[in-house]
């Protein structure tokens, strides 16, 4: 009986580790225990575009300081476990790749399912001045990039998207202020004489000649 107790005991000591690691099984054998640790199901993250979708959209509204580009991504789910939120603005992050300095991101807000997507907007601002932003670009998304959660896989996390932003985007529509930039060279027309002003030199010469014309009028 005593060394039955001390197997039950030594058994129930087993169990109780193992539930406090809680990540593994035990199975208890004739005379013995032995425990076999299992891994709770991970979610993987990918990033993608929506199909048949552009994956960035550029805003007619476009003006300096305010948001010029939204990108569209799905951010996908294809572990086998649940992926939690992330609410830091660095989950989803969008970066040019020859302009670092222009990038943003945007977070994850509810938790994603396994097997399941959501999709997630992205604003960049506009750059100044904004032929900057003009031609081809490269920009890199990045989800979970500082592994705020644990995933099985984190080698599928990026992809590229090409943006092509044609020439004159997000340049102002009406004339520059001088009052705003007073730097700017303007050339001021000279004012155009009144009609009652116009060439009073000539009024005077018409007016000595008809004097002199009256002098040589014989009596």
């Amino acid at each position: 009986m005593k060394n039955l107790a001390t197997s039950v005991g030594s058994a129930l000591c087993v169990l109780a580790t193992v539930a406090g690691t809680g990540g593994a099984v035990a199975a208890v054998g004739a005379g013995s225990a032995h425990a076999v640790t299992t891994s709770a199901a991970l979610p993987d993250l990918t990033v993608s575009n929506l199909p048949g979708v552009p994956g960035y959209t550029l805003l007619p509204t476009c003006a300096p300081g305010l948001k010029a580009i939204v990108f569209h991504i799905m951010v996908s789910n294809i572990g086998a476990g649940p992926a939690a939120p992330i609410g830091n603005v660095h989950a989803v992050w969008v970066v040019d790749t020859v302009k670092p300095a222009w990038a943003g991101g945007a977070p994850i807000p509810a938790a994603i399912a396994a097997h399941a997507n959501t999709l997630v907007d992205v604003s960049l601002s506009a750059l100044s001045p904004p032929s900057a932003m003009w031609g081809a670009h490269t920009f890199k998304v990045t989800v979970n990039g500082p592994k705020f959660i644990a995933e099985s896989s984190y080698s599928n996390n990026e992809m590229t998207i090409p943006v092509i932003i044609p020439k004159g985007f997000c340049a102002p529509s009406n004339p520059v202020s001088i009052a705003v930039n007073p730097n700017i060279n303007v050339v001021t027309p000279a004012p155009r004489p009144s009609r009652s002003h116009r060439n009073p030199t000539r009024r005077g010469n018409s007016s000595c000649s008809t004097r002199k014309k009256r002098a040589h009028v014989s009596p």
